[in-house]
């Protein structure tokens, strides 16, 4: 998702690039949704279903899908922003798209923040060594209630004059 915001921000506004970019960009960001979708029901299917993830071993690497969904929709609002030559027919489908990743990152990070502090309440602490991933506990919420609905408004009212 880095490479579809970057290439959105800097080669389709450079004088050398162009709109052409701005499509690389929004292909990469539809391959970027399908892969995100396929992860985190891979990895949320495999906690909630099967048996395998209990409280004495379950990691904070259950986090990573939902900051890679709220990726997702911070880079669809800097797609839309930034592309040079996005039209409002080709941001409306990321826009709303984005906003449903907003919601879905939203209430993963929600369960996932219960399952943690059950695991916390039910054994312990990490260990000292672990104790720097409780960081990424915060990084879910920093896409999800500043950047992402910023960004996403800033695009419908620029693109879809709503105002």
């Amino acid at each position: 998702m880095t490479l579809a915001s970057l290439t959105a921000l800097i080669p389709s506004n450079a004088g050398w690039g162009g709109h052409g970019f701005s499509i690389l960009a929004y292909v990469m960001y539809w391959i970027g949704v399908a892969w995100m979708l396929a992860t985190a029901f891979v990895i949320f299917a495999t906690l909630f279903r099967t048996d395998v993830v209990k409280p004495e071993n379950f990691d904070l690497s259950f986090c990573l899908p939902c900051v890679g969904i709220e990726t997702v929709a911070v880079t669809g609002g800097v797609i839309c922003n930034y592309g040079a030559g996005v039209s409002a027919r080709l941001a409306v489908p990321v826009i709303i798209v984005s906003y449903m990743f907003c919601g879905l990152g939203l209430w993963l990070a929600v369960v996932v923040y219960a399952l943690t502090m059950y695991k916390f309440m039910h054994s312990h602490f990490p260990p000292p060594p672990k104790l720097p991933t409780l960081m990424l506990l915060v990084s879910q919420w920093s896409p999800v209630r500043s950047r992402s609905p910023q960004t996403l408004a800033t695009c419908s009212c620029h693109l879809l004059h709503f105002l």
